[in-house]
Order: C-alpha cells, then structure tokens, then sequence
C-alpha cells in the first residue's frame, strides 16, 4: 500500500488513543463511541429503559383514521396506498398533505400485527433509536472526524432521553417525524461521508471513487425517502449549504471557491426538491398543502406569537409536561443550573485553551443555523404548549439542539484529548478536572432528562387505558340498555395530560367497529357524540340537538363520561319548557374592581333549564368579564373553565352563553355563580344578574327528512355530489321581533366558532360561501349543491332579523355536513 493510501485509511479510521489518557469515566466515553456496535447495543438498551410502557400501550386519536384505512387497503383496495403517491394522503378531505411512505410503513405493520397495538409501538421505538443512531453518525463524521472522542455518544444519548420527544415515540401515527428524521438523518450521514473522502487528501476522490458514489447515491436516496414521509425534509439541502459553508474542505477556504464548491456537491439535492415540489403539487392542486379552511388560518406573526409570547420557546428548552410536574419550579431551576454549566464550561474551557475554539463555535453556529432552519418548516402549525401537546413540530429541531448541548459539554476536550501534542502539555490535574467535568455535565443532563422522560411518557399510558375504559363501558352499558336504544355521549375525552385520545366523534366511530368492539352491538352506529367534525374547541356543546335527542327518550339514553371515576353516569335533562320570565338572582348595586371576585347567593338551580346569564351595568364599559360557577359538592372556583363575554353597547348588559359548554351541562346543579374583570383596569357597576333560559333568542334549525345522504352519529350529515339539493327545516316564530331570517353556509372546511369561539354569534358573518334572506319564518330551505364549491365540510345556520336587517338574538346551533365525491 502507498504512503498516501495508508494516511488515507488511517485518516478514515480515526485518530489513536493517548497512551496517558486518564482511566475514568470519560475515558470509557471515549472507548465506548468509537465503536458503533456497542454504541448500537447502548442505544438500544437507553430507547427501551425509557419507552417500555409505550409498548403497552392502545391505538389513540388519528391512529383509528390510520387503521380504518388499512383495513379498506386489505379488504381488496391496495390501489388505496397507490393513490397517496398522486393525491392527498388518505385522500381525505380539509387536510392536504403527501406522506405516502408513511401509509407503506403503517401497512407494513398491518401486515404483520393486524390491531395488536404493541407491534405499531414497537415499530415506532424503532424508527426512534434509528433517529438516535443517525445522530450518532453524523457526529462522528462532522469536520472530518475531528470530534471523534466522546462527542458522538454524548449527542445520541441526549437525543435519546430528551423528554420532549414522548409524543413521538409513544403516538403510533406521529412516527410521521421519526421517520422522516430517520432518513434525513442517514441522508446528512452518507452525505458526510462522501465529502470526507474527497477532502481528506487531494487524491481521495481517485482512490475511493467507488465508495463515494455509494454514498451519494444512499444519500439522495434517502432524502427521496425522508420528502415522502413528511414535508420537513425539504430543508435539508439548505442544511447541507450550511454545513458546507461553516466547514468547507482544506483546499477550498476562500469565499469564492467555497461557493463553487457549495453548488457543485449540493446541486443534484436541490434538484430533486425541485421535482419533489412539482409533483406534490400536482399531487395536491396547490403548492402550500397543509391544512385547510378556518384550521389554516395562521401567519409568521402568529408562530412568533405563539413561540415567543405564549411559552413555546420555554416548553422547548424546558420540556417538562406542566400537568405533570405540576410544581414544575424544582426541575426548571435544576435545568437552568445545568445548562449555565454547560455555558460557563464551554467557555471557561474554549477561552482556556484557544486552539479549540475557532471549530467548537463553527460547530456551534452550524447546529444554530439548522436549529433554525428545521423551525422553518412549522411556522403555521407550531403549537407547542405546556402539557407538550405538539410536540411532534420539533422534534427534528431538537436533534442540533442536542448536538449542541454536547458539543458544548465535550467538544473542546475531546479536541484536546486527541491532540497528543496539546493533552501532553496539560498537567495531571487539569486532564483529571476536565474529564470529570465532562463526565458529570454528562451524567447530569442524562439522569435528568431520563426522569422527566419517563414522567412525561407515563401520560401516553394512562390516555391508552382511558380509551380502553371508554370502550369497554359503551359495550356494558348497550348490552345493559338492550338493542333498541341508542346512547348519545355528552363528552368524548379527547386529551389526557396533553396526551391526545379522541378528539372528535368520527375517532370513537372508528374505535367502536369491528373487529376492535364486538361486532354484535353495532355501536358504532349507535353511540351518538357531540365533538368537532375535525377540529375545535372541545368544550362547545350543540345544545339545540341535545335538547332534540333528550325529547326522544324511547329512542335515546343520555351519558356522559365520569374521568375521574372512568365510568359512564346517565345524564339526566329536564324536559324541554316554555319560555318565561328570566329569575333575577341579585338586583342591588355592586362595584366589582380588577382582582375582585363577586360572587352571587346560593341559586342550586338545573344548569340545563338556563341558556344565559345575563348582567345588567350602569354604564357601557369596555372590560371583558369573566364568569364560572361552583357545585354543591365543589365549592372551589376554577377560573380555567371560565366563559368571557364583552359588553353589549345597546343593552348595556354582559351576557354569558352558557348552554353551549359542556363544563356548564356537567354541573347539572348550579351552587353559585362568580363573575371577575378578564381585562381592563376600570371598575364596573353591575345593577342586575338574570339567569334567561333563553328559548326565545335562539332559533330552530333540523335537517330535514331526506332520501338520500346518511347523518351520522356524529351529527354530520353526509351526501354526495349526486343530490342536486339539500333541505333544512327552519322555525323562528318564537324570536320576539323577528321579521325575516338570514340563512348563511360557510366556506368548504370553515367553521363558523372557529373565528368567533362561539355558536352564539349575533352579528352576520362577512366570510360566507352563501348568504340567503328568507321573508318567512317558518317552513323549508333548500339549497342547491351546485351553489357550494365542492366537496368538503360546510355548515349552515339562520338568524332573525328586525327590521332594520340587525339580528334578533343569537344564530341557530349550526348544521354540519359534508359533500363527498361522486
């Protein structure tokens, strides 16, 4: 073998240990990453201890959507998971993503487990420590191998036990991230890879020419694969054009040349996302994708709100659940201890010892630069609140994150460590504090972040067996009722701790099926719900068709689920009245000042026969106030389910719609009511407090009989672009002063309470697909379905209105439905 051959391989290998090196931790550290099988066995080991009770876990929120689809795919439609390639993922409507690989990865699983719940978790902790095993590669080849110490196993095993990543590794269907990371991550590698050939010595590229087209190749493959599972990916060639820019090869340090060089390794990345974009956006009829309607409604401005201003910066570097270290003081401080150590180490040490510094901050700024760049992706669906919720958003983010947290806890010793000439001149004592720093900064992180892991993931279990008690008690209860009835359930859970489960009633559908529920019950098409056809506030209730449903007693049994308890306990509503006179709860004068809490006399009255509160002031004021209420065996005030109201200039009132939340519906009986200042500095005078059972502010509006379309127990009424009409029956003859009734239907996938967090609007909407005046106030409307835009969500609702075209009282509940494709 040539000279220069054997100073490659040896460059390749990786440098030699010292003779003198200290045998202490750090050490074995050094030992223990430098070889990737036993680095492997680690990992393995790390991913388990933390991510055990995943694999006990249910199937929980869009995994039914996912397991629905399979099971259409496997009962002779595999031309299903074909279609993803050219439209939108599961081809479902309101969303637009392309994910294909996903669903390949998820019918791999079918394949294999069917609905045994463990397998899809076992794939998922797969797919994580193949993440955890890609960082480990990269940091062995960043810089040509000149962080070769103990830096590699560091970055991994923080990556490892971060605790922000539970959501990823424990929710089957948000592996959308860890397997996209996956294949970035070995794309960067074997990018690296091909480009520490090259630049190892001027004669690489001749004598390695076959080893670095292996590793192009693998690397653009794997890109392909990583923009296939999830749109994130699109950013790594930019991530690459960074690396490049921060460590260009030895020969190649001026600007000009280093752009050249720049362009000519990364071309071929840039022009496969080109391609990529096109045919997703053929795939998808638009270029964005994402999600649609009123759930799409966001902005930059909005993502630097909601990650500056709200928290989710603090949620990422402080990743413990809130409602799980609920005195969460302890742990912040401990981290906040750790990370200035980190700092004041990194510095104390790069200042120290000045010929480690120049590349410990190159490598710093590149984790920097990728930070940001990865964020860049969710800047209209960042969502990263303090139970963790959404923390799927940042999970490749958290990967240079991690990388720099170690780099900053063992870079600059290691640089030193594999520096003969430089550990030489250091003394005895100053080896043994540096390496016992960097085992202790090591240690802590780690321990640390494993105990907040395995605290935040306990969540994820406890949702999984909520859902599981859920469905258990549907199947007792409809064997208990008998099969004529049906069972409409007030309040599906939809979060436990941040931990998702069911949000929305078409997730219990899927639950209740075959082969998941006993298949004798039919209970998927008896267990009627109240929830968000996708999305939205989860505590709005559509009271008009509770009232309906409690009318039909010999059809319908009413529940609702006890979480504490985990049972289910029959929900008992007195029968629909008449309107009559509201009762006046207080009638004398009250100063309520910011910070003060009024609250009323003992009412204990059925929160079911009360639509409103409503508060009399002497003057208009522009605070907002805010109401909530106690119950006769809590007479704590939880402030958190608290409904705001501004005040009405004509009435000089503020009134509360109470109805429409389920929170107000569960008390069943009403203890007292507590009214505070939600914004404002002024006081403010309040004259009355009238409880109104409002059936004279609110109109009626049914779907009507039909011969086509199919409403669901979700309360969607489906129909397809075959009906030329749909009809809806409509009363306002009970609205006092009502001379005709405006009829509004949104916009496809727009939902009227997602821009005003209500059903009680009493203003006209001013973004509405259609807006129709009707002179009468009792009878049927029809409308055509060649007026609407296609198929999508829509809702319908109707007003009164006075003479004067203003609405009288409040909107009607809306009605949902959905036109599908021919």
């Amino acid at each position: 073998m040539t000279t220069a051959k054997l100073t490659i391989k040896q460059s390749l290998v990786g440098f030699k240990e010292p003779p003198d090196a200290p045998l202490n931790l750090y050490q074995w550290l050094v030992r223990l990453s430098s070889k990737t099988i036993s680095v492997n066995g680690y990992g393995l080991v790390a991913v388990f201890l933390c991510f055990h009770q995943s694999l006990n876990c249910y199937f929980l929120a869009d995994d039914f959507m996912h397991l629905n689809y399979l099971k259409q795919v496997f009962a002779g439609n595999p031309d299903l998971l074909l279609q993803n390639f050219w439209s939108t993922w599961l081809q479902t409507q309101g969303t637009s993503f392309y994910r294909p690989l996903i669903s390949l990865t998820m019918a791999l699983d079918y394949l294999l487990w069917q609905y045994s719940a463990w397998g899809y978790h076992l794939s998922n902790l797969i797919f994580y420590f193949l993440c955890a095993m890609g960082i480990y590669l990269i940091a062995k080849e960043i810089d040509n191998k000149r962080f070769n110490g103990s830096f590699p196993l560091v970055a991994s095993s923080l990556f490892i036990f971060f605790p922000l990543h539970t959501e990823v590794a424990s929710w089957i269907i948000a592996r959308v991230d860890s397997v996209c990371a996956c294949f970035y991550f070995f794309s960067f590698y074997f990018f690296l890879k091909q480009t520490n050939i090259v630049s190892i010595e001027p004669r690489a590229e001749k004598l390695f020419p076959n080893q670095k087209k292996r590793d192009l190749v693998f690397s653009l493959a794997f890109f392909v694969l990583a923009l296939l599972s999830k749109e994130m990916a699109v950013v790594l060639p930019m991530t690459l054009v960074s690396y490049l820019f921060f460590f260009p090869s030895a020969l190649k340090e001026n600007l000009g040349t280093r752009i050249k060089e720049i362009l000519a390794r990364t071309y071929i990345f840039w022009i496969i996302l080109f391609v990529y974009l096109l045919v997703r956006t053929l795939a998808l009829g638009s270029f964005v994708g994402g999600y649609q309607g009123s759930l799409a409604d966001s902005s930059f401005s909005d993502f630097l709100h909601r990650f500056i201003f709200k928290g989710g910066w603090e949620f990422f570097f402080y990743p413990y659940n809130r409602e799980i270290f609920q005195s969460s003081n302890k742990i912040v401080i401990l981290t906040s201890i750790l990370y200035t150590s980190v700092v004041a180490f990194f510095l104390i040490c790069s200042l120290a010892f000045r010929s480690t510094f120049k590349r410990s901050f190159k490598l710093l700024l590149f984790c920097l630069s990728w930070f940001l760049l990865s964020l860049l992706p969710t800047i209209t669906v960042w969502n990263l609140t303090e139970s963790l919720s959404g923390a799927r958003f940042a999970f490749l983010a958290s990967a240079p994150f991690c990388l720099a947290l170690a780099a900053m806890i063992s870079v600059p010793v290691d640089l030193l460590y594999l520096n003969k000439k430089a550990w030489s001149k250091i003394s005895s004592s100053t080896k043994a504090l540096l390496t016992s720093t960097v085992a202790i900064l090591f240690l802590a992180a780690s321990s640390l972040n494993f105990y907040a892991t395995q605290k935040n993931n306990l969540t994820w279990f406890k949702a999984s067996q909520e859902v599981l008690a859920l469905k258990v008690a549907l199947e007792n209860e409809s064997r208990k009722i008998g099969p004529k009835k049906n069972l409409a359930l007030l309040n599906i859970p939809d979060r436990y701790a941040g931990a998702h489960m069911l949000y929305n009633g078409s997730m219990l559908y899927l639950l209740l099926q075959p082969p998941l529920t006993d298949a004798s019950l039919c209970l998927s098409e008896r267990v009627h719900t109240f929830e968000p056809a996708l999305f939205g506030p989860p505590d709005l209730l559509n009271f008009s068709r509770l009232e309906q449903m409690n009318e039909q007693k010999d059809k319908f049994n009413l529940y609702y689920w006890n979480r504490d308890q985990k049972r289910l306990s029959q929900l008992q509503l007195s029968p629909l009245k008449d309107n009559v006179q509201p009762d006046l709860i207080v009638d004398k004068q009250i100063d309520l000042t910011p910070g003060k809490i009024f609250g009323s006399p003992i009412i204990d009255i059925k929160s079911g026969d009360y639509k409103f509160v409503q508060l009399f002031v002497e003057t208009a004021s522009e605070a907002k106030l805010a109401l909530t209420w106690t119950a006769p065996t809590n007479s704590q005030v939880n402030l958190e389910k608290a409904v705001i109201a501004s005040c009405d200039q004509k009435s000089k009132s503020f009134i509360f719609p109470l109805s429409e939340h389920k929170s107000w519906i569960l008390t069943d009986i009403v203890h007292r009511l507590f009214i505070v200042i939600a914004s404002g500095n002024s006081s403010v005078r309040i004259n009355q407090l009238r409880l109104l059972r409002g059936n004279d502010l609110i109109p009626n509006l049914r779907h009507h009989d039909f011969a086509e379309g199919y409403l669901s127990p979700d309360g969607i009424f489906y129909l397809t672009e075959k009906m030329k009409n749909f009809k809806v029956d409509y009363n306002l003859l009970n609205i006092n002063g009502a001379k005709s009734a405006r009829l509004e239907v949104s916009k496809p996938n727009n939902w009227f309470e997602h821009a005003s967090k209500s059903y009680r609007d009493n203003v006209c909407s001013k973004d509405t697909l259609l807006a129709k005046s009707i002179s009468t106030l009792n009878g049927t409307f029809s409308i055509e379905t060649k007026e609407l835009s296609g198929p999508g969500y829509y809702e319908i609702r109707i007003a009164a209105l006075d003479a004067n075209n203003n609405v009288v009282g409040y909107f009607s509940d809306p009605l949902i439905f959905q036109m599908t494709k021919k």
